[in-house]
């Protein structure tokens, strides 16, 4: 019998995956401000009825005498990523409390996307009553989480053909390069959110059994594929790419898996397949893409190669017999831990060079805005250095020390920037070394956490891990998605949010039910 505690986490992950990415109010006007207002009521009316489930919890256990864990064990009970995410809301609220650009922006975030200090705290309060409440082994959310992706990337095909259904986009210049956004909020937070699940569903449809489900997921990636070819933020290949790289780790523990794995690249061929026509029949659209990456790859139809190469692949590990496939999925498994060790290399070695090298600055035409928010670390008092300067300060910041400026030399300079368009970076300003130190320990121990389950589970070592093996590869695979695309893209309410739930809900499969302390 489900618990109280249990559905409520239940219809908060529904109200996560299915309602946030698709709600919008006044158009196009309040895209994110009525996502961070149906958030904090979401997360409000969840940490109330959780709250009361736990007093109820504890007042039954108490009058049937049964002892509660007490703190010290609670405490002990505590994961690496338990203690890090801690750390993490606590200094972000510290450095929003005792910040000298004002207390409502950083706890806001008025300046930066409406994702500031509160934001982060509710996430991280979410985090642990999610973890410590939601139901193991249940993902009937996938339903919810797949009808807000075909909503939120069906329109933005839509607008990417300049076709405004829902009048989003009247009051503006139908032309300005934020048109293609759909219901998350601007074009690049778009693509970046399509990176994101299209790696989730990439991961989920390996285990699917045939049918019409399975179908209609391999329809929606084949969208969402058509989108990646034909996108005006570059962004998504960065999300791609890492998401492609533990996609690939945790298909080496499965032959099913890694099957699947060039299935998607046959889904990604017809997907390059349907935008190569796309673009012949609409020489408009041909021709705005002609200076993005994504044209260079469409003129060079480097969809047929994909498609081919991985559909004669698929093709013959399906004509396998099954004691060929039994050899080779052993073989596999001894690449799966080297490989993951591999990917996290890569990924680690990305993120380096592009917050630390100087040449990175070019990648995204971002470069003004990543060298000002290296000045600003140092131009910042000590405690400023430790705990940042306030979440969604950066342009009071630029501003008070002058570098904002009416200059006509280079309009760029000029510019007032929401974020900086670096997630690392904003970390890095905002919450100080302190702040990011926690990040990235959460990132680290995640995936750590994550793939270990992940390899055991593969390996049969691990009792219990085995059922939930495939829905942290989905989490792991979003998430990896989500920091790919955070190079280039500071946070938004929708992908910064699903993103954390991702992370709260791989939390839940690691904690065993029979021996849970909170």
């Amino acid at each position: 019998m489900k618990t109280f505690r249990q559905e409520v986490c239940n219809l908060y992950l529904w109200a996560i995956m299915l309602i946030l990415p698709v709600i919008f109010r006044d158009r196009y006007a309040d895209i994110t401000g009525i996502k961070e207002t149906f958030f904090f009521g979401a997360f409000g009316l969840f940490a109330v009825c959780v709250l009361i489930a736990f007093a109820g919890g504890w007042a039954s256990d108490r009058q049937m005498g049964v002892v509660s864990p007490g703190l010290a064990e609670r405490l002990r009970a505590m994961s690496v990523l338990d203690w890090a995410m801690l750390a993490f809301g606590i200094v972000v609220l510290l450095s929003a409390l005792t910040t000298q650009y004002g207390i409502r922006r950083a706890m806001l975030g008025e300046s930066a996307l409406l994702i500031g200090g509160a934001s982060y705290v509710c996430l991280v309060l979410a985090y642990f009553f999610f973890s410590r409440g939601a139901e193991a082994a249940r993902m009937t959310f996938v339903n919810g989480f797949f009808a807000s992706t075909l909503f939120v990337v069906g329109l933005g095909i839509l607008n990417l053909l300049r076709l405004d259904p829902f009048g989003m986009h009247q009051y503006k210049d139908r032309d300005v390069f934020g048109f293609m956004s759909s219901t998350i909020g601007n074009i690049d937070y778009f693509y970046g959110y399509v990176a994101m699940v299209l790696l989730f569903f990439a991961v989920y449809r390996a285990d699917m059994e045939r049918g019409w489900r399975r179908y209609a997921v391999d329809v929606l990636l084949v969208i969402c594929y058509l989108a990646a070819w034909t996108t005006t933020a570059s962004g998504i290949y960065v999300g791609l790419a890492f998401g492609i790289l533990v996609m690939l780790a945790t298909a080496l523990g499965s032959f099913t898996r890694f099957h699947n794995f060039f299935w998607q690249g046959v889904l990604a061929g017809i997907g390059g397949l349907a935008a190569e026509l796309l673009l012949y029949f609409n020489r408009t659209l041909h021709d705005r893409l002609s200076a993005e990456l994504s044209g260079a790859l469409m003129y060079r139809h480097l969809w047929l190669p994909v498609g081919v190469i991985c559909f004669i692949i698929w093709y013959l590990m399906y004509c396998m017999s099954e004691e060929r496939m039994t050899g080779m999925e052993e073989k596999l498994r001894r690449l799966q831990l080297p490989f993951t060790i591999f990917a996290g290399a890569v990924m680690a070695g990305v993120v380096a060079f592009v917050v630390f090298s100087p040449q990175a600055e070019t990648l995204s035409g971002r470069d003004w805005i990543w060298q000002d928010v290296k000045k600003l670390y140092f131009m910042g008092t000590l405690r400023e250095k430790l705990i940042g300067i306030g979440y969604g300060c950066l342009d009071k910041a630029r501003e008070v020390h002058k570098m904002i400026t009416d200059q006509k030399v280079d309009a760029n300079h000029a510019m007032i920037y929401e974020t900086s368009h670096n997630e690392f970076l904003e970390y890095w300003l905002e919450v100080g070394i302190l702040g990011i130190a926690a990040y990235v320990i959460i990132i680290i121990s995640y995936f750590v956490s994550t793939f270990r389950d992940i390899i055991r589970s593969a390996s049969g070592v691990a009792e219990g891990a085995v059922s939930y093996a495939r829905e942290m590869g989905c989490c792991a695979a979003l998430f990896a998605a989500y920091l790919g695309q955070g190079l280039v893209n500071g946070p938004n309410p929708v992908p910064t949010i699903v993103a954390f739930t991702m992370i709260a809900l791989t939390r839940r499969y690691q904690i065993p039910d029979s021996n849970e302390p909170w």
